[in-house]
């Protein structure tokens, strides 16, 4: 389903960032890494289901494609699905350190100012 840019706009909207910026590295980071982790989910999901690795000689033909995908689904869908939920547990405890760290300099900042009198 296309939305991976509609998401990347909404979101560089409401986070008043550079919106043409993130719809470009978006589209820009997305081919580069569409391999490496296609691949490394389907070794994950054969290593849990213990599959011997898929022998696919690359052939431009559809009775190719059919035949591999029979072959190949089930071990990616889960390497997929645990990459998934292991890049979100890691991406939400990361956020949650920046997040905590940056308060800290904050409020570390603030007591470093001088304290203005009311008078």
């Amino acid at each position: 389903m296309p939305v991976h840019t509609p998401l990347a706009a909404v979101s560089a909207v409401a986070l008043r960032v550079n919106l043409p910026v993130l719809v470009l590295s978006s589209w820009a980071t997305n081919p580069v890494t569409v391999v490496p982790f296609s691949v490394m989910a389907y070794k994950i999901g054969a290593w849990l289901l213990g599959l011997p690795p898929l022998n696919a000689d690359f052939e431009p033909t559809l009775d190719w494609v059919t035949r591999t995908l029979v072959q190949s689904w089930a071990p990616f869908s889960l390497g997929c699905l645990l990459l998934g939920a292991a890049s979100a547990v890691v991406g939400y405890f990361s956020v949650q350190c920046l997040w905590r760290l940056h308060l800290l300099r904050r409020l570390k900042a603030r007591r470093k100012q001088p304290r203005e009198t009311g008078y």
